[in-house]
């Protein structure tokens, strides 16, 4: 979880600054969202294979849910950078 979370504000960082105008980070911010990704579908496994409480894995299934709308929504630059960081 802890990767989650680093990579996460890793992204929210550059996605404030692509959506600002920042060509460079603009570049390298796809590359970051693959590693959110990444790091949400091994968490994903490891919950699904080793908690049974169900409460905790539709929280999980909603927050993951969130990501994946939240990157999509960064990707086609449609959200301000306030709001990105917001969501993150």
């Amino acid at each position: 979880m802890l990767a989650i979370v680093r990579v996460t504000q890793q992204h929210r960082g550059m996605s404030t600054a692509a959506l600002s105008g920042n060509k460079l980070l603009l570049a390298q911010r796809p590359g970051k969202q693959e590693e959110v990704d990444k790091a949400v579908l091994e968490a994903d496994g490891v919950l699904k294979r080793d908690i049974s409480d169900k409460a905790v894995l539709a929280a999980w299934d909603a927050a993951s849910q969130k990501w994946k709308t939240l990157a999509a929504n960064v990707a086609a630059g449609s959200l301000t950078s306030a709001e990105s960081t917001a969501r993150h």
